[in-house]
């Protein structure tokens, strides 16, 4: 009689798997983030456990994706390959952050240093791309979101994805940013619906949908400063009237 042979499951594959389901959800604390990068350098172990520990030793995420090699080494239960791993992981992540400071994304929200952001950050673009920047309620820019990004062909966002950052981010207030590569920065039939429909998501959702801006190589289009964008401040709570009212007058200062 043949011996069957099962394929045996590691014990923290169900906790693994856990914690890749929750990535999209933009929920995922500190401890949690370290501990999924963790998983490609120690593929069958508790990474959990080293995760605090790393936390706890340089105090936080940045702190340890900048540390030295020696210091990494340090921490118990870090060999020569995981630190190298961060290591590397860091230095990524420091070119990367590096690139897109240069580009000079402005702390707040205003059209004089919002539109020659816009300029430097998708001149470069080669392909077409949607990005939604969240507001909070001084205007601050809270966070950047990509929604789609394709060689060829229309972009779009789902609703899914613009709700996500939504429930995320609990911004006041949000702004499209997207590029044409080829061709004019007017905005098309597909630009209309795509606006509307964020517009719609948005207010829906006790949002203001601020301005959809469209790059291009022969200039930048505003839904808002072309007046394309209905600002029916009506339909809005007092408070909600008073913060678009004052972000509107700030903004174009």
């Amino acid at each position: 009689m043949e011996k069957q042979t099962q394929k045996k499951e590691y014990p923290h594959s169900g906790h693994r798997q856990r914690l890749i389901d929750k990535i999209e959800s933009m929920t995922l604390c500190e401890h949690e983030l370290l501990e999924g990068l963790l998983f490609n350098a120690i593929p069958r172990q508790n990474t959990n456990e080293l995760a605090h520990k790393l936390l706890a030793e340089f105090g936080g995420m940045e702190e340890v994706l900048t540390a030295t090699l020696p210091e990494l080494e340090k921490v118990d239960g870090i060999g020569r390959s995981v630190a190298a791993y961060l290591r590397i992981v860091g230095l990524i992540a420091q070119r990367t952050f590096t690139g897109t400071a240069k580009k000079g994304m402005p702390k707040k929200f205003s059209y004089k240093t919002f539109m020659p952001y816009v300029k430097q950050a998708y001149e470069d673009v080669a392909f077409e791309v949607l990005d939604a920047y969240a507001l909070d309620d001084t205007g601050e820019i809270i966070a950047k979101a990509r929604f789609s990004s394709s060689m060829y062909g229309k972009v779009e966002v789902s609703a899914q994805n613009l709700l996500r950052l939504i429930y995320a981010q609990n911004p006041t207030g949000i702004v499209l940013v997207h590029n044409h590569p080829r061709g004019e920065a007017t905005p098309s039939a597909k630009d209309d619906i795509t606006t509307a429909t964020c517009q719609k998501l948005c207010a829906d959702n006790g949002v203001i949908f601020c301005d959809h801006i469209i790059y291009a190589q022969s200039g930048v289009y505003s839904y808002y400063l072309t007046g394309k964008i209905r600002k029916n401040i009506d339909g809005y709570e007092e408070g909600q009237r008073k913060w678009l009212e004052d972000f509107l007058r700030y903004a174009k200062e």
